[in-house]
């Protein structure tokens, strides 16, 4: 299994999760979108929010003793729409929860794998650009 596998994995995961999807219908009026992307630069019409955009930026090579170690790195971007303000600072935490859940959990979809995952730093926008919404969060996944 080659760690295309695992960056297609992290996307199904995100995008079959009942519980993020069911916070997305009840809170934005939509489910999540997921894309692939190449880059963290694009430009989304609001009518795509919520969205999340999976990206592999880097990966890590190094040793442990003698043997090769490769750490990959992905980031989540995503992002939502809420008008009023004093809602999307506790949407925002639970969106970023639910999110790093998906994440870790294991489904039953065929295009889903195992592999060792640990979300690690995330931040957001502060709430810069109202109405609109966005944090990141690094993945780590680890090959060997």
């Amino acid at each position: 299994m080659g760690f295309l596998d695992r960056f297609n994995a992290i996307a199904v995961r995100i995008e079959n999760n009942r519980s993020l999807q069911q916070f997305c219908m009840d809170n934005f009026g939509q489910a999540l979108k997921v894309e692939k992307v190449f880059r963290w630069r694009k430009e989304i019409p609001i009518t795509d929010l919520p969205i999340a955009l999976v990206t592999r930026p880097y990966v890590r090579r190094s040793f442990e003793g003698m043997v090769p170690k490769k750490e990959q790195g992905i980031s989540v971007y995503a992002g939502f729409r809420m008008e009023d303000q004093d809602k999307a600072v506790a949407l925002s935490i639970e969106f970023e929860e639910l999110l790093e859940d998906a994440i870790c959990r294991k489904t039953s979809h065929p295009d889903d794998r195992p592999m060792g995952i640990m979300p690690a730093d995330s931040t957001n926008d502060e709430g810069k650009f109202h109405p609109v919404y966005f944090l990141v969060m690094e993945v780590l996944v680890r090959d060997r």
